[in-house]
């Protein structure tokens, strides 16, 4: 039911130790330091709705056959009890690893993943898919203005240029990293070059195979807007107001570069 709750849990991030009781609770006095009470877990947090378990694939084989009596019987033991409670939950799984290979060399169950693998999403990484760049950094950049307490709304197109030259090994969370860090060092509504954290420009440097590759972009760049800039001229006969309504940026901006 989707007006129901939606509960996503990262497997990664939750002690191994502990994992079981998040995921299905504990009874009371289950174990020491247990609640008097009890405790419900995730899984029956989100009865009626959807658990997420997001980094599936780092999952103990135990624990995934206990995850398996949820998708085949429907049901729960928390931790301590012996008598099973009965749920009935939509399970999203996602990974970054290969559960196919995983299941064929018994590092994941066979039963567990096809069990999960009814309905498949692949989301490439963000190398595959460059094309998303700019919307991600628009949808992101908002927030990360708010977070820093700065307006910054937009990327100086030589960056953005980077942005595409760049591989993205560390995918949407890398990108949003390298926005919020330079949204800190900028001076502007424009992050520019010099406001990108130096390691990213090494790295991008090392996978251009060529560290003069960053000042080539940039002289290119220079190079095409200053004949831009003395062609609107030309057209304008010198009139530096006309020639920036033409180049459509503001008469400040046009001085500066200019």
């Amino acid at each position: 039911n989707r007006a129901k709750s939606f509960v996503p849990i990262n497997m990664a991030a939750i002690p191994p130790n502990l994992l079981e009781s998040e995921l299905f609770g504990y009874a009371a006095g289950a174990f020491t330091g247990a609640g008097p009470k009890g405790k419900i877990g995730l899984f029956k947090a989100a009865d009626g709705g959807t658990v997420f378990l997001d980094e599936i694939g780092d999952m103990d084989l135990n624990l995934q056959a206990k995850i398996l009596q949820v998708r085949q019987e429907g049901i729960i033991y928390p931790v301590g009890s012996v008598l099973p409670e009965k749920i009935d939950v939509r399970v999203i799984a996602a990974t970054h690893r290969d559960l196919e290979e995983a299941a064929r060399s018994g590092r994941f169950r066979a039963d567990l993943y096809y069990r999960l693998n009814v309905v498949t999403l692949e989301l490439p990484p963000l190398r595959e898919r460059k094309s998303d760049i700019r919307e991600l950094v628009n949808h992101l950049l908002p927030e990360i203005s708010k977070k820093v307490g700065k307006t910054v709304s937009r990327l100086d197109e030589e960056v953005e240029n980077l942005f595409y030259l760049y591989d993205w090994p560390g995918n949407v969370r890398e990108l949003e990293n390298i926005l919020e860090s330079a949204a800190n060092m900028a001076e502007s509504r424009s992050i520019l070059v010099e406001d990108l954290p130096k390691r990213f420009l090494e790295a991008l440097s090392g996978r251009l195979r060529d560290k003069k590759a960053i000042t080539s972009i940039r002289e290119a760049s220079d190079s095409a807007e200053k004949e831009m800039i003395q062609a609107v001229l030309n057209l304008t006969e010198g009139n530096r107001l006309a020639a920036a309504k033409m180049l459509k940026i503001s008469r400040t901006t046009f001085y500066n570069k200019l």
